[in-house]
């Protein structure tokens, strides 16, 4: 995949999730100014910025796996050197992503049947606020499989197979 095309995609994935976050924090503010100052709540403001979370939650998870950022226990791959510790991130990679892939099928099948159903103040249907869950379980799939290949390529630099 070209470097231009990955830029491209970095950069939308940052802007969205820059843009979730302000929309949270303005309707937050907006919901405390109409609560307090004007004595009037705003009925779907606590539900918007609940269900934007979530995909921000989620959004921000697929933005660290290139960053690195994650928790891990990463005792055992710097005392194993470059090679071992990247055979160790390949194995560790392909674990996480059948996990994505069991997220992105249940997460699947929670959108169909939630389809049907609307939110409470907002009247979105909940498949949409769901649809969360497997979009970006398929952005980290694509995210550790980017992974991967940076390590295979660590493994061939250092005359690995």
């Amino acid at each position: 995949m070209s470097n231009k095309i990955l830029k491209i995609y970095e950069k939308s994935l940052y802007m969205l999730i820059n843009v979730l976050f302000g929309s949270v924090l303005i309707v937050g503010c907006l919901q405390v100014f109409f609560r307090y100052f004007i004595g009037s709540s705003l009925v779907w403001s606590e539900e918007f910025c609940r269900y934007v979370f979530v995909w921000l939650v989620l959004l921000g998870a697929t933005a660290g796996i290139p960053r690195g950022v994650h928790l891990s226990v990463d005792l055992l791959s710097r005392k194993m050197g470059v090679k071992l510790g990247a055979i160790l991130s390949i194995i560790t990679s392909l674990f996480v992503i059948g996990f994505l892939i069991t997220l992105v099928w249940q997460g699947a099948i929670i959108v169909s049947h939630n389809m049907s159903q609307a939110s409470a103040a907002m009247g979105l249907p909940l498949g949409i606020i769901f649809l969360a869950i497997p979009v970006c379980g398929l952005l980290m799939i694509f995210e550790f499989g980017r992974l991967i290949l940076k390590n295979l390529a660590i493994l061939k630099k250092n005359g690995g197979s």
